[in-house]
């Protein structure tokens, strides 16, 4: 297995000379004011998810957390998570996301752990979105599954969400959101800059290529054993550099 030296392995953030220098996998990287601007800019413009994410615990799976989410309003969240899988002959699985609210809201959750783990949470959230809208038999296949594991007296109205492979997408009518679990951290941004450029890249295709809303929330985690019923969240104006 390949062996990575501590230096390697450390992740910082530092202002030299007014610059933003940023430390990732042993190499610093020298950011220009134009793109701090920029990705700071995006990230302010962004708003938190409508819905009410309930607190995480430290030990607590993301697939755990997802279903006590959907469970807390079963009338307007279903939780979809790791069940659609191959659309189109793709090569791999693709989740329309983890949890989909009656308001036609795509919510992809992950507990930040590096930075390659949020770049997979927001790939998941484009590639899912895109794949909704250009492939009737992803929404054949995700009202497949609604039809088999929701109860017959509910289905209609979570069909309603996913046009047929043959309908029209509506695309403005649907959003795509961010969530990650993570604690507050007081004085820095508690989203590396990276992340947030990436964020940045997926969110503008999601909002000028497909036409979709985009939202950016954190969700807070408990000290205590128990999860916690009343969501904690963040506005992506947390994102910005403080």
């Amino acid at each position: 297995s390949r062996r990575w030296k501590l230096y390697q392995c450390l992740v910082s953030e530092q202002r030299l000379d007014g610059k933003l220098h940023v430390l990732m996998e042993g190499q610093w990287f020298a950011v220009t004011d134009t793109l701090v601007d920029a990705v700071d800019s995006y990230c302010a413009h962004l708003s938190s998810s409508p819905v009410s994410l309930p607190v995480s615990t430290k030990a607590e799976k993301e697939g755990d957390y997802n279903e006590r989410f959907a469970n807390t309003d079963p009338d307007h969240l279903l939780m979809l998570d790791a069940k659609i899988k191959r659309p189109g002959g793709a090569s791999s699985g693709i989740e329309v996301c983890d949890v989909l609210t009656s308001d036609r809201e795509f919510i992809h959750v992950k507990r930040k752990s590096r930075s390659s783990t949020l770049s997979h949470l927001f790939a998941q959230g484009s590639i899912s979105a895109e794949t909704f809208v250009g492939d009737g038999e992803f929404r054949d296949k995700i009202r497949a599954e609604i039809q088999k594991s929701v109860a017959t007296d509910r289905q209609e109205q979570w069909l309603e969400l996913v046009p047929s492979g043959g309908q029209e997408v509506v695309r403005s009518s649907y959003t795509v959101s961010y969530a990650v679990i993570t604690p507050a951290k007081e004085g820095s941004s508690w989203l590396p800059f990276f992340s947030k450029l990436n964020l940045m890249q997926h969110g503008k295709r999601l909002e000028n290529t497909l036409g979709m809303n985009v939202t950016m929330s954190r969700i807070d985690v408990s000290d205590s054993g128990g999860g916690g019923a009343d969501g904690d969240v963040e506005a992506a104006s947390a994102c910005a550099e403080e």
